[in-house]
C-alpha cells in the first residue's frame, strides 16, 4: 500500500486560545483546588484565594472572585492533561469543582479581554456575573462596583478587539 501524501498546508498559525501559555519565558505556575460548590472554572480566568477548611493548610484553595477584597491567586492556564471522562476533572465548561487546577501567578498568559485591549492597558478582573462574568480580564474598570483593580498585577502586551483574545503579562506574587 502508498504511504499517504500531505497534500494541503494551513497558511499560518492555529490561533492561540485563552489558558494558553502566552510565550516560553519563565513562569510561576502553583497547584490549586477549584473549591466552588458547583461552579466550573474555565480556561483563562483569574481566580481568588480560598482559605476555608480544607484548604485552609496549606493555601492552596482557589475560586472565583466574588467580592472586590478577594486575594487574587492567578490566572487558570490550559492543560491537555485533564480527563474529560465522565468522572475526570473536564466539564462542559471549565475545570469542575474539586479539580487541581494549574494556576499562573507570574507570566505571560492569552485570555480573552471582555471589552479589549491595547499594548500596556492594565489589568481589572470581575467578580460579578455583570459582562461575561466573574473572573473575567478587563482593560477598563466598567464602573468600579463590578471590577477588582489588578492595575499592579497586570498588563495587556498585544491588541484585541472586545471578547477576543489577548496576550496578558502578569505578576500576582510580588505584587
Amino acid at each position: 500500500m502508498a504511504t499517504p501524501v500531505q497534500t494541503t498546508y494551513t497558511e499560518g498559525l492555529a490561533l492561540p486560545y485563552a489558558g494558553l501559555p502566552g510565550d516560553v519565558s519563565d513562569a510561576v505556575i502553583v497547584p490549586a483546588f477549584n473549591t466552588e460548590a458547583s461552579a466550573e472554572i474555565a480556561f483563562g480566568l483569574v481566580v481568588a484565594r480560598d482559605n476555608t477548611a480544607p484548604y485552609d493548610v496549606n493555601g492552596n484553595g482557589a475560586k472565583l472572585p466574588a467580592a472586590g477584597a478577594d486575594k487574587l491567586m492567578g490566572i487558570v492556564r490550559h492543560s491537555h492533561a485533564y480527563s474529560n471522562s465522565p468522572n475526570g476533572d473536564l466539564g462542559t465548561t471549565g475545570l469542575k469543582p474539586g479539580s487541581v487546577m494549574n494556576v499562573l501567578r507570574s507570566g505571560r498568559i492569552w485570555a480573552v479581554c471582555e471589552d479589549g485591549c491595547s499594548p500596556g492597558d492594565r489589568l481589572f478582573v470581575r467578580y460579578t456575573s455583570a459582562g461575561t462574568g466573574k473572573g473575567s480580564l478587563r482593560s477598563t474598570d466598567a464602573g468600579g462596583s463590578t471590577c477588582i483593580d489588578a492595575t499592579t498585577k497586570g498588563e495587556w502586551v498585544t491588541k484585541a478587539a472586545a471578547g477576543a483574545v489577548a496576550m496578558i503579562d502578569v505578576d500576582f506574587v510580588n505584587k
